[in-house]
């Protein structure tokens, strides 16, 4: 009985340590980001966008709504249409303006992109990093000068400086950072 009770332990305990390293994620993003700063840019405020918006955040919602780079970053009736249906499907109110609901599902849907990487994820955070002052050839394509602007982008807003754009990363991007 004693032995079953050793056994049956060890066994536990080796099962939950598996579980564990199965459900490790293959990457990190935002690199190993200090707690206070996560808490600090998640609590920025996401930019409310509406009809007739001319913002370039309206171009990143269109990259990854549609999911092609030829963008202009007008909040036209399409654009309505488009944020009504994903809001819809998502389970949000649908009000065909980008609120920090969408935004925070946006942002889910994105998960995370890194050098290698190519299209219109790509395209987004190339356009974001412009807007930030940044000089990076938006072309679809995440090379040396992407990483190297994310990079410094995460060291001025105290992120895990990694090259990876994961969700704080993105959301330092959206709303100006720390």
């Amino acid at each position: 009985m004693f032995r079953t009770r050793i056994t049956t332990a060890i066994a536990a305990a080796a099962l939950a340590t598996s579980a564990g390293l199965v459900a490790a994620p293959a990457a990190l993003a935002d690199g190993v980001t200090p707690n206070s700063t996560k808490v600090e840019i998640e609590a920025l405020a996401w930019p409310v966008l509406t009809e007739g918006s001319t913002d370039w955040q309206v171009a990143m919602v269109k990259y990854q709504l549609y999911g092609h780079t030829n963008i202009n970053s007008e909040f036209d009736a399409e654009l309505v249409g488009e944020v009504t249906a994903y809001q819809e499907a998502n389970g949000l109110e649908a009000t065909g303006d980008v609120d920090g609901e969408t935004w925070n599902e946006i942002r889910s849907d994105f998960g995370e992109v890194g050098p290698g990487a190519k299209g219109y994820k790509v395209t987004a955070v190339q356009w974001a990093l412009n807007a930030r002052d940044y000089d990076v050839t938006i072309d679809g394509q995440y090379g040396a000068k992407t990483k190297s602007s994310v990079i410094d982008w995460q060291k001025k807003n105290g992120i895990g400086a990694d090259g990876w754009v994961g969700p704080i990363t993105y959301r330092a991007l959206i709303t100006g950072g720390v």
